[in-house]
């Protein structure tokens, strides 16, 4: 690389993995089945099930639901570790994501620094963020866990993904081959 030619930093994908990851993550245990803990003591499987539905400390019980996972009786070491699977998983997705949008605007003879290419950024990030999620609730919660719910939330996140990348791009730009290839020293 020569001296003429400035370096851009890969703080704002970063940041933005980061953000998008936490987000997740927050968006992930909303969506989760409750806890087998509440108040200090735990509950009967069929009560936890029926977390959204007690009217009261010994109330009524009525339909049914899934069976809790034992990881939401850990929330915060669960949030924690869903934000670094949900991170890895994105940060993978958008490495492998953005030299392939480079290439299609080459292919096409198109400049990767337009409008087009950042929504076509947007689109990527949206859809990893909502991948990653539907992951993270597989592997964090299995089966407990319908794959609605997790659809639900990762179309929450795609959105906010979507958003947040399309800020991103449009305030720092699209990320250069300087950025992300690490080989040219």
């Amino acid at each position: 690389m020569t001296g003429s030619r400035r370096r851009r930093s890969l703080l704002p994908e970063a940041l933005l993995v980061a953000g998008l990851s936490l987000l997740a993550a927050l968006v992930l245990r909303s969506v989760a089945p409750p806890s087998l803990v509440r108040d200090g003591e735990r509950l009967p499987v069929g009560l936890a099930a029926q977390h959204g539905q007690l009217s009261g400390h010994h109330g009524s019980i009525a339909g049914g639901g899934a069976v809790p996972s034992p990881v939401s009786d850990e929330p915060v070491a669960y949030f924690l570790g869903s934000a670094f699977l949900i991170a890895h998983l994105l940060a993978v997705m958008l490495a492998a994501g953005i030299p392939l949008i480079r290439w299609a605007f080459a292919r096409f003879r198109l400049r990767h620094a337009t409008f087009a290419a950042a929504l076509t950024l947007a689109v990527l990030a949206a859809m990893a963020a909502g991948g990653a999620i539907v992951l993270a609730a597989r592997f964090g919660y299995g089966d407990r866990l319908p794959l609605r719910d997790a659809f639900r939330g990762g179309v929450e996140v795609a959105r906010y993904g979507f958003v947040a990348t399309l800020a991103v791009v449009m305030i720092f730009g699209f990320p250069s081959r300087a950025s992300t290839d690490r080989s040219e020293r």
